[in-house]
């Protein structure tokens, strides 16, 4: 066999592998999950979760967010969400990212990443550079704020 066709072989091969390995690593979302940042508990539906989210936005323009649906492909809504929540000040914007279980009546709030793009802080699973601070504006600027409108948000 000429040495060209073994060459074109092993390319192939090696990029057939490679596709092979690709499609097992979204498949099986290797990575899809990190461990969450900070639990919390929500006491209610994730729809009533919104709509305290949105009285509080509605009242505070520099908060706003966005709910995406967990699993678009199950046919029978279970309540899980994906939300987005976006916190602005006068030099920069910060991100945090959730996921929203439901079970019955009750809600947990999971924070899985946060950010702040302009400085290049943050990441996912609490690790990252600047996660204290982001964390911390979290809480002064989102959190608190949201309790004291009387939201039902219990930190676990």
């Amino acid at each position: 066999m000429p040495k060209i066709v073994r060459i074109i072989i092993v390319v192939f091969g090696a990029a057939f592998v490679f596709c092979i390995g690709r499609c097992f690593y979204m498949v099986a979302c290797i990575s899809c999950t990190s461990d969450p940042i900070k639990i919390y508990s929500y006491n209610g539906t994730v729809s009533q979760f919104g709509e305290s989210l949105k009285a509080f936005a509605d009242l505070n323009p520099n908060i706003s967010y966005k709910f995406s649906r967990r699993d678009s492909s199950n046919l029978k809504d279970d309540g899980g969400r994906d939300l987005e929540v976006v916190v602005k000040n006068d030099t920069a914007q910060f991100t945090y990212g959730f996921v929203c279980d439901q079970e019955k009546h009750q809600t947990e709030v999971k924070l899985v990443s946060a950010f702040n793009k302009k400085y290049t802080m943050g990441g996912y699973g609490g690790k990252g550079r600047g996660m204290d601070k982001l964390l911390n504006y979290l809480d002064d600027y989102f959190l608190t704020p949201l309790k004291k409108q009387g939201t039902n948000l219990i930190t676990e």
